[in-house]
């Protein structure tokens, strides 16, 4: 199953969705990697990739990225006094 994958992806450049439901990896996992590259657009294998390497970290940026964005779009932005608050905090100086 594991050399499948690898001509599978080799041939296309994507993971096949089966092969996250038939690789041992837990269903709920699965369906989250899956949500998660649907989501993003990006394929579920580099997802997987990244997140062996890196841990769960990727899936927790690219959540707190998402969420400063939508607050952008509202036009929610820090404010000076918030700002100044951070730079007395920690000593910085411009």
């Amino acid at each position: 199953m594991i050399a499948g994958f690898f001509v599978y992806r080799a041939q296309t450049g994507r993971a096949p969705a089966f092969f996250l439901f038939t690789s041992g990896i837990p269903p709920e996992l699965a369906e989250r990697v899956l949500a998660l590259a649907h989501e993003s657009g990006l394929d579920a294998g580099d997802i997987i990739g990244s997140t062996l390497r890196i841990g769960d970290s990727w899936e927790q940026e690219y959540r707190l990225i998402q969420a400063a964005v939508q607050q952008a779009d509202k036009g929610e932005f820090v404010s000076q006094e918030e700002i100044e608050a951070v730079k007395r905090a920690y000593r910085f100086e411009v």
